[in-house]
């Protein structure tokens, strides 16, 4: 039997040995980044689908078709607050005219009357969810309400998602959860009522949760580690083009059920990257999977033009990859799972490391909160919501190359406490710029505010998993991204906040993120320190050894 320990040396000098990134590799990690374009776009898309819209009540006998949002006459119909006319109550007929030229006559409307609507006009030929539906005024809820069932889809299933590829493989469930989510998608743009879309929403989100995650793993554990660090950045990148792609496609679609149909039904086809893309080495490696691996590697061998070595070639042919035996697979596993509940306990008990999960979870909530939340009142800004959320998002790509150039520099915790004052600065600075204003101001704020928190959040899950022990090291960064969701899940409500104090969803954004980085300053700093194997070397980061 040969040693795991030897095993696993031997899988990283073969992969070596084919090249970091060569052509097999070029071509599957761009398959596999094709296949997380659409990931982010079908994560985004309720952004949308369930967009609030401009409207105003349909006055009886002045609205005439064809329908005009902005008429002559709509002050004297309309009550107004600052110049921003109500959306769902109007003052109250004298009589119903045959012409809206009398519409503008003060004896049309009693002034002192007002009266709730049941009918609209809207400002746009963009068909959502809520002219769909009919979601106006006290329903508009409904319309944020799709975005929290989005992501609790997420928060809930996220995690089985990465139990469910670790037995039965990267790929396979990769490429199932795609296919599923896009035949849950492609139904719920057949919707015939809200919330038959509200049950899809939850159901599609579901089943996609994860495949972010598993397809970041897979693309990784095929690249040399020289090439893990730009692997990571063109993958995150890869994620922002479908954030904007999103946008492109709803700017010109204009109908909820299209862009669905649009953004889903071709990941029908993802069936065929059973034939395109190979599985993961290493899981196949760890699962004795031998005959899998010698196919997977010498197609690697053959496509980058590599010549292996003459003991390589004796490895794998002489089956030097030997599969586990049942109780060998279990036996290990069960011990190990003891252990982390020992070693769990032993964190309760620590209070060095609970105030650091505590502290961990404000962070993680506050980045995403503030993350999602960016993005999302983007939409809200004057101008064309659609350029404006394509601009937020891709304020991304060089947040990605900041980090990598600040974190290794001046530290962990230093990017992650600037970054976060930055954009925190960046939300609070956007109430500074008066009402009526170019809406360039606002956008290059929302722009900076949004690479800083992209900074933010990267630096996050580097510098969370430098901070805790080995064997509790993966548990605790899930749980903690876990409890980030629970941002992700509130950041889709704050445009209803802003419907009653239009500033409120920016202040939040701006005072919980400095308030995340006074937060991070009681961190102690990782870089250029060694991974802590047990709790009291976690314990003991930062401090100064005597």
């Amino acid at each position: 039997m040969v040693d795991s320990t030897k095993k696993e040396v031997d899988i990283d000098s073969i992969l070596l040995e084919l090249g970091e990134f060569g052509r097999y590799q070029i071509k599957n990690f761009i398959l596999i980044c094709i296949g997380i374009i659409v990931v982010s776009e079908m994560s985004l898309t309720y952004v949308f689908t369930a967009g609030i819209l401009q409207y105003r009540c349909n006055i009886p006998g002045c609205d005439q078709e064809p329908y005009s949002f902005s008429e002559p006459w709509v002050f004297n119909a309309i009550p107004d607050t600052n110049g921003i006319r109500d959306k769902c109550t109007q003052f109250k007929q004298v009589f119903v005219p045959e012409h809206p030229d009398v519409c503008n006559n003060t004896g049309m409307f009693d002034h002192s009357n007002k009266v709730t609507c049941t009918d609209f006009i809207y400002d746009t030929d963009e068909l959502t969810l809520q002219n769909e539906f009919n979601l106006t005024c006290d329903n508009e809820w409904k319309l944020t309400l799709i975005g929290t069932i989005n992501n609790a889809g997420l928060f809930f299933f996220m995690a089985t998602m990465g139990i469910l590829s670790d037995k039965f493989g990267r790929r396979t469930v990769y490429i199932y959860s795609l296919f599923a989510g896009a035949i849950a998608g492609t139904i719920k743009s057949f919707s015939v009522n809200y919330v038959m879309y509200a049950i899809f929403e939850f159901i599609d989100s579901s089943l996609v949760s994860g495949t972010y995650a598993i397809a970041f793993v897979l693309a990784m554990e095929m690249l040399g580690p020289s090439k893990r660090v730009i692997g990571g950045i063109l993958i995150a990148c890869s994620y922002t083009i479908g954030e904007v792609l999103v946008g492109f496609i709803a700017m010109y679609a204009l109908n909820f059920r299209l862009l669905i149909r649009i953004v889903y039904c071709p990941m029908i086809l993802v069936l065929i990257y059973f034939w395109l893309i190979p599985e993961s080495v290493r899981w196949l490696w760890v699962n004795g999977k031998s005959k899998a691996v010698i196919d997977v590697v010498l197609k690697a061998a053959d496509a980058n033009k590599i010549t292996l070595k003459d003991d390589t070639l004796q490895l794998i042919y002489s089956c030097g990859i030997e599969p586990r035996t049942s109780l060998e697979a279990q036996s290990p596993k069960t011990a190990e799972t003891s252990e982390k509940r020992k070693e769990m306990k032993k964190v309760f008990r620590s209070r060095i490391l609970l105030l650091r999960i505590a502290k961990c979870f404000l962070v993680w909530m506050t980045c995403a909160f503030v993350y999602y939340g960016l993005s999302l009142n983007a939409v809200s800004l004057a101008g064309n919501k659609f350029l404006n959320f394509m601009l937020v998002c891709a304020a991304e790509i060089p947040g990605y190359f900041i980090t990598n150039l600040l974190s290794g520099r001046i530290g962990r915790k230093w990017t992650l406490s600037l970054s976060l004052f930055v954009c925190g600065l960046s939300c609070l600075g956007t109430q500074y710029i008066p009402m009526g204003e170019s809406t360039m101001g606002k956008l290059s704020l929302f722009f900076v505010g949004k690479a800083a928190i992209t900074v933010s959040f990267t630096v996050l899950y580097v510098f969370t998993s430098e901070m805790f022990p080995t064997s509790l090291r993966n548990s605790l960064v899930l749980i903690c991204s876990t409890v980030g969701r629970i941002g992700s899940m509130s950041a889709p409500q704050t445009p209803l906040l802003a419907k009653y104090v239009p500033a409120l969803p920016l202040l939040l954004f701006g005072g919980l993120a400095i308030l995340s980085g006074f937060t991070v300053l009681l961190f102690p700093e990782t870089l250029n320190t060694s991974l802590p194997d047990t709790i009291e070397e976690a314990e003991n980061i930062g401090k100064k050894k005597i």
